[in-house]
């Protein structure tokens, strides 16, 4: 690698696996195709998505006279080709652009089945995607991201929009490409300042989604300014697949794709107050994850030594424009008027755990589970109680033979690590959706602890009573009686701060309403009383996630059908899994409640995960 004049070139780029990575999204799935070369084959990559009457370029001026021929050679156009070029400041980002963009098409001939293939950064992918959407209703789109901040978010995920003089990004669709295809070459003539702006939002990504990544950044940041092809190898399809995984899910931003917005509201608000003229993107997304991280603090989410990685690593990407000289009330105008911000919200703040990075706070991806056929609360609720009564006499057989004794583990585990809560020997313990009692048992045996199992399954708390009653032999008087109570989880029968814990093992997952549910557990804790959720978490990602559908999905509920004589009782489970958290959406939905010093610990190769939060005092 060389650089000259403040312009960095890769060189002697060794052949790198191309990685496809897939994207669902409402208008069908399309691929992000990433790897060093890529571009190379993208003529190949086109020709496979429909028969196209024309291909029409959309880019700015700067990055075709930088990079024209590349894309040129790799798309086989001829130099007679559409060429539809415009500017790509942020400051031009408007609805003038994309009236260019489109009045131009018209005169070149596009029709509905030309294709536009946009050819740049943030900023050619916002304007000309939007172009795409609203020329003829609706053309063909491809993306060809030649900024890092392009190849690791916007490119994917469908967002276009232009600014108005009010705020950014405020008019545009979600309008999701037909294909993008992320080339590391194409970075090679970005100056120091925009490839050092695109690592704010690695970072960003780092900080919502992967720890690990975090640490390897803190690790070889120098790497990484020096554009190493093996290390952007690496780390550009990383980031890749994190917004691939959070927009397949959240494609309109419903929920958990609030979680990307990490640093945003701050950011957009800068910009805005400067015109567009004195930061770039990154650089404004820079300083807003910073003045996030110390919300956090202040708001008691982000511990003080969490604060200063996040802002010693954004620190090491270089100086950065300096805070602006405006009032504080011009900047939370700005931020109200954000489309980030929902009214009566505040800038999305961070959640910390012990030994990784925050999560972004976001509500859940699903707001309660829906058993086929359930519309209201009430009737899932039904639904879900009349599974359960049917599987509940052989419900401790199946649940140890089917997690190969391992259940057992998990729950002696979780009760080992909730020790610091019995100090007190008047520790008065809620286990919700207690089942057949095994954590309550547990815990009663530990630690002598008064305990109550409340579940909505009649059968399976007769069960759980015949299990506990055989405890109480001579040589185990002093054990305390555990009482079971039939009951909603959503509206439990207790008064306000009756407990100083509240636990839930592999039931939580069932309720209808999650947000619900987190409330009226905060309502019964006494304050400064704890949480505890032991749940199965979402497969990972890789073999051991395909494994561990498959075994959920084709294997147990066969398994289950012999051992119980009823085919039909273990049918829930493919569906069940679609009900597993990601432990950072479950621990966000936490923090969102108002719960704090929320943790989790994951188990298991990732399978299993123990939350933990306590209620304010």
């Amino acid at each position: 690698m060389r650089c000259v004049r403040c312009v960095c070139y890769i060189e002697n780029v060794s052949p790198m696996k191309i990685k496809r990575i897939p994207v669902k999204s409402s208008a069908g799935p399309y691929s992000v195709v990433s790897g060093a070369g890529v571009i190379r084959r993208a003529a190949k990559e086109i020709a496979a998505l429909a028969r196209l009457s024309s291909v029409h370029i959309v880019s700015s001026r700067k990055v075709w006279r930088a990079l024209g021929k590349t894309i040129q050679r790799g798309l086989r156009l001829s130099k007679r080709g559409p060429i539809h070029l415009f500017d790509d400041a942020e400051s031009a980002k408007n609805l003038r652009g994309v009236e260019h963009i489109a009045r131009s098409l018209c005169r070149a001939g596009a029709d509905r089945k030309s294709l536009i293939v946009a050819v740049g950064g943030g900023v050619v992918g916002d304007v000309a995607g939007f172009a795409a959407a609203a020329y003829l209703r609706g053309v063909k789109l491809v993306h060809i991201p030649t900024t890092l901040v392009a190849q690791v978010d916007s490119s994917i995920g469908g967002k276009t929009g232009v600014n108005l003089p009010e705020g950014k990004n405020l008019v545009g669709s979600f309008y999701p490409p037909q294909l993008v295809l992320t080339d590391p070459e194409l970075l090679r003539t970005l100056s120091d300042r925009e490839f050092r702006g695109g690592l704010a939002e690695v970072i960003k990504h780092a900080i919502i989604a992967d720890a690990e990544m975090f640490a390897m950044l803190e690790k070889d940041m120098e790497k990484v300014l020096r554009r190493d092809r093996h290390v952007l190898g690496r780390l550009i399809p990383r980031n890749v697949q994190i917004k691939a995984r959070v927009v397949s899910r959240d494609e309109r931003e419903s929920g958990l794709r609030e979680i990307l917005n990490y640093g945003h509201t701050f950011a957009h608000a800068l910009e805005s107050v400067t015109k567009y003229r004195r930061y770039q993107h990154g650089e404004a997304v820079a300083w807003g994850m910073i003045a996030a991280a110390f919300l956090g603090h202040e708001l008691g989410l982000t511990r003080a030594d969490d604060v200063s990685r996040i802002v010693a690593l954004i620190r090491r990407l270089g100086p950065l424009p300096p805070w602006p000289h405006v009032q504080s009330a011009a900047l939370l105008k700005a931020m109200r008027s954000d489309k980030k911000t929902r009214p009566g919200s505040s800038p999305r703040a961070t959640s910390f755990r012990e030994g990784a990075m925050p999560e972004a706070e976001a509500p859940a991806p699903v707001k309660g589970t829906r058993p086929e056929g359930a519309v209201t609360e009430a009737d899932a609720s039904k639904r879900v109680r009349e599974m359960f009564a049917e599987i509940a006499p052989r419900y401790d057989l199946l649940n140890h033979l089917l997690s190969l004794q391992l259940d057992r583990l998990w729950r002696a585990r979780a009760a080992k690590l909730l020790r610091r809560v019995f100090l007190n020997r008047e520790t008065r313990v809620l286990d919700l959706c207690c089942g057949t009692g095994d954590l309550a048992i547990a815990l009663n045996r530990r630690y002598r602890a008064r305990v109550i199992g409340v579940d909505f399954a009649h059968s399976m708390l007769v069960r759980a009573r015949r299990k506990s009653a055989r405890l109480h032999s001579p040589s185990l008087a002093q054990l305390r009686p555990i009482s079971y109570i039939e009951g909603d989880a959503l509206r439990l029968p207790f008064a306000d701060g009756s407990f100083d814990l509240v636990t839930a093992a592999f039931g939580f997952r069932d309720l209808a309403n999650y947000e619900a549910g987190l409330r009226e557990i905060r309502r019964v804790l006494k304050p400064g009383g704890t949480v505890a959720i032991l749940e199965f978490t979402e497969p990972p990602e890789g073999l051991l996630g395909d494994l561990y559908r498959w075994y959920f999905c084709k294997v147990l509920p066969k398994i289950g059908g012999l051992i119980s004589g009823d085919q039909a009782a273990y049918k829930y489970l493919p569906k069940s899994v679609a009900r597993f958290f990601r432990p950072p959406e479950l621990a966000a939905l936490m923090g969102a409640v108002g719960y704090q010093s929320v943790d989790y610990r994951v188990w298991t190769f990732g399978t299993v995960a123990l939350h933990d939060a306590v209620r304010p005092k």
